[in-house]
């Protein structure tokens, strides 16, 4: 083993500190490009849901896009200031 243990101390190599460091770093890079890929394939899912649903839920999402585009026209704003 590449310890050694003297009154209670132990002392590792350089070798095996730079090894363990690097293991945490590649670690933690995989779980983020897991996390990544997860995240792209979940939201290809959702979006793939969201644009075959019915055809109530396309009204209604137009509907709230007319309500928005209607609420920052500028006849609205000149009567909330108001």
């Amino acid at each position: 083993m590449l310890t050694v243990e003297e009154k209670g101390v132990v002392y590792t190599s350089p070798r095996r500190r730079f090894c363990i460091i690097l293991l945490i770093v590649l670690s933690v890079l995989a779980f983020v490009g897991i996390g990544i890929v997860a995240g792209y394939f979940i939201g290809r899912n959702s979006a793939k849901s969201c644009d075959s649903g019915d055809a109530k839920t396309q009204e209604q999402l137009d509907q709230i896009y007319r309500d928005a585009v209607e609420m920052v026209s500028p006849k609205e704003l000149r009567e909330n200031l108001k």
